[in-house]
């Protein structure tokens, strides 16, 4: 099996004191976990360098020709090319605390894929929301508006609930539906954006959840329930960037 990743020296001790039961930072193996996929690959220099003894795993490292190399070196023996790291974020390394490499939630379906786990996951997402920022400029089109329409009807919940919606040149971005989506909840308030500066001209779609969750659908809303072409959508945590 190809290994996945390398952990650098640093974080390297600290999984195998976490591994052996031994004294660990428990705040760098929480944010380590959250980015590792194993397995991850060493060598005996590394193996040296932080001072783990382990005479069958150097055999079997120096049988594999897995010496001398660099980090930097292993990184491209690995299927994901990167280097798990606590400080640095220069390409290869992936710094575990604060990296523009996330490891987010994430599913894609290919053409006539069915969407029921998406669609269940975004509506428990959506379930208790106040607020939500809706980004897709293409909704209110009439070829995709009977599918883009059933984000309102099918997993948004029908209690108190603003819906904002980008302030951009497309004026028909969600305003001319306005009317017709309040007669879906009439608890519901929707208003143009004037805050949400990044999210203007894009290519995907994004639903923003209380400011705390991001949705980012690499096709438009109706392909959550039209299933003629592929779909992605990935989850983003907010709080914890």
């Amino acid at each position: 099996m190809q290994k996945s990743v390398v952990l650098s020296d640093e974080l390297l001790k600290e999984f195998y004191a976490f591994k052996n039961n031994e004294k660990y930072d428990n705040n760098t193996i929480e944010k380590l976990l959250n980015y590792y996929k194993p397995p991850y690959i060493t060598n005996v220099k590394q193996l040296e360098n932080i001072g783990i003894i382990d005479d069958s795993l150097i055999q079997l490292l120096y049988a594999n020709d897995l010496a001398n190399q660099t980090l930097e070196e292993l990184s491209e023996l690995t299927k994901y090319k990167l280097i798990l790291d606590n400080k640095k974020t220069n390409y290869p390394y992936v710094n575990i605390f604060k990296d523009e490499i996330k490891n987010n939630y994430s599913a894609t379906y290919y053409k006539e894929d069915s969407r029921d786990k998406a669609r269940k996951h975004i509506r428990a997402l959506l379930k208790d929301v106040s607020c939500v920022f809706v980004y897709d400029k293409y909704m209110s089109e009439s070829s995709s508006w009977s599918d883009s329409k059933k984000f309102f009807t099918d997993l948004l919940p029908k209690n108190n609930l603003t819906i904002y919606y980008p302030n951009e040149y497309r004026e028909d971005h969600l305003s001319n539906k306005a009317k017709e989506i309040r007669k879906i909840c009439n608890k519901w308030k929707i208003i143009k954006d004037t805050t949400n500066k990044n999210h203007r001209d894009l290519h995907d779609r994004y639903i923003i959840i209380d400011k705390k969750i991001e949705i980012i659908l690499t096709s438009g809303f109706d392909y959550l329930f039209d299933e003629s072409k592929d779909f992605t959508y990935i989850v983003r945590d907010l709080e914890n960037e």
